[in-house]
């Protein structure tokens, strides 16, 4: 943005959870995620929905944490981690440019 100046206008945090099918890849033998259902339009879309809520342009300071729950652990386990879960966290600062 061109604007060097900017206010708070809102603090986010949002948790959500995803799920990842992982499928065999037969030349090198090692497991693989689609990109069709990675987290990542997940936080994406977290983003957007904060700015949106706030009126503002953008935001700074977004961080991500991935983790996962015992119950998704065991869930994974069971599938031998050919799918898992993860619980994503997308928090940050939305701003607004001065005008």
């Amino acid at each position: 943005m061109k604007s060097e100046r900017f206010y708070t206008v809102g603090n986010f945090s949002e948790k959500t959870w995803t799920n990842r099918f992982r499928g065999w890849n037969s030349k090198s033998g090692t497991v693989c995620a689609p990109g069709n259902n990675a987290p990542e339009p997940r936080v994406r879309a977290a983003i957007e929905k904060a700015i949106k809520k706030y009126g503002g342009d953008t935001v700074v300071d977004v961080k991500i944490h991935y983790d996962s729950t015992p119950l998704q652990r065991l869930l994974a386990s069971l599938s031998a981690g050919i799918w898992t879960a993860e619980t994503v966290t997308v928090s940050g600062t939305v701003v607004k440019a001065a005008n």
